[in-house]
């Protein structure tokens, strides 16, 4: 009696070895997963960040951060009176 050929939507060609076909089924598996996990992660940030009301969020002051010539912190000044610049407003010598 003949076998019975297992259906499956993709059939990997005769001459795949089946080493190779299983890799490829269990990495396919596993991408899925992880697209899975992908969307429910980002659905519910979505969620959550559509709770924020963004015009409290615009009015958080933001910290200045002094530095040293070697990237050491040496102090945060407070975030009120702070007026924010564009990169080209910055000196050519602290690029």
């Amino acid at each position: 009696m003949p076998r019975k050929r297992k259906s499956s939507l993709f059939r990997f060609p005769a001459w795949v070895p089946e080493w190779i076909k299983l890799w490829l089924r269990v990495a396919m598996r596993l991408a899925i997963f992880g697209c899975i996990i992908f969307i429910v992660v980002a659905i519910f940030y979505a969620i959550l960040a559509s709770q924020y009301n963004l015009d409290k969020v615009a009015q958080i002051p933001d910290q200045n951060i002094i530095l040293s010539d070697d990237g050491n912190k040496l102090a945060n000044l407070d975030g009120y009176g702070r007026r924010l610049i564009t990169r080209d407003e910055i000196n050519s010598f602290t690029e």
